[in-house]
């Protein structure tokens, strides 16, 4: 005899569909929750999976900046929407997810970095049925921050320059003075003269030596005056040597006939110092 139904069977059916539609409402009621959350947000994206590992909500502009969209992340596994070394490396999260513990991680895809949270995801019974994703991107805050850390390490040396060129002002201003005494006492056909002039002449340099460390390390007052440019880098060429690599070569070219201007050469030392560091950090 065919099978039938007992009578009870029929409102047991009815409650039954009831239950699956509410939670079919639920779930959507939630996934537009999500999508309105991530698409408000710049640099956020929200993922849901469930316990295959299979996106069934993609939401938010990261997903955008990633070059996803929807169809290609909902209704596939992450082995599907993925490239092999990204789903690999996201799956023990999911995993630890699905057996409800949460995680967080630092990811780089296509050329940007993110910060991912992966969490559980629970029905109304307090049951796990998959796993949430919350993706905020981080590659101009690292960027940022490595510009930041750039700075310190500039800010460092040169502190560091500045203490030293006050020692080293201090050696030679001794050295210069002990010089300018001696030569006093010298008659003007001494031979000894010459050499004693030529320790003056050096102690010279080394206060230009001294004015450019100082400068490097801003605590040198301003002191505007009449410069020619090209003269003004010629001088700054040494320490640009020594700040480069061997395998960076510095090809110079100044003009010729450049009138003089108003400005302290410090000022253009320490310009010039910063480029010639920022270019050799930039040359791979």
């Amino acid at each position: 005899a065919p099978f039938r139904a007992p009578a009870c069977a029929g409102p047991a059916i009815r409650a039954a569909r009831q239950l699956r539609a509410a939670e079919a409402r639920r779930t959507s009621d939630a996934g537009e929750v999500y999508r309105r959350v991530a698409n408000s947000m710049p640099g956020v994206a929200v993922f849901v999976f469930d316990h295959d590992l299979r996106y069934i909500l993609a939401a938010g502009r990261n997903a955008e900046g990633a070059n996803l969209d929807r169809s290609q992340l909902e209704g596939c596994t992450i082995w599907e929407a993925l490239d092999p070394e990204t789903a690999a490396s996201i799956e023990p999260s999911y995993r630890a997810a699905l057996a409800g513990e949460s995680s967080m991680l630092e990811m780089e895809f296509r050329d940007n970095s993110y910060l991912v949270t992966v969490t559980p995801s629970y029905d109304h019974a307090g049951e796990i049925v998959g796993g949430t994703v919350y993706s905020q991107q981080t590659t101009e805050r690292k960027r940022l921050e490595a510009q930041l850390h750039q700075s310190q390490k500039l800010e460092a040396v040169g502190a560091l320059a500045g203490g030293i060129a006050h020692d080293f002002n201090n050696l030679r201003t001794v050295i210069s003075g002990y010089a300018s005494l001696a030569l006093r006492t010298l008659p003007g056909n001494d031979p000894a003269r010459v050499g004693i002039e030529q320790v003056i002449v050096s102690a010279k340099r080394a206060a230009s030596l001294t004015h450019q460390l100082l400068a490097f390390s801003r605590r040198q007052f301003l002191v505007p005056r009449a410069v020619n440019v090209s003269d003004a880098v010629e001088e700054i060429l040494p320490m640009l040597e020594m700040l480069i690599e061997d395998r960076i070569a510095l090809v110079v070219g100044l003009a010729p006939d450049l009138p003089a201007v108003m400005f302290d050469p410090g000022r253009l030392e320490q310009v010039l110092v910063n480029l010639a560091v920022n270019a050799r950090d930039a040359i791979a």
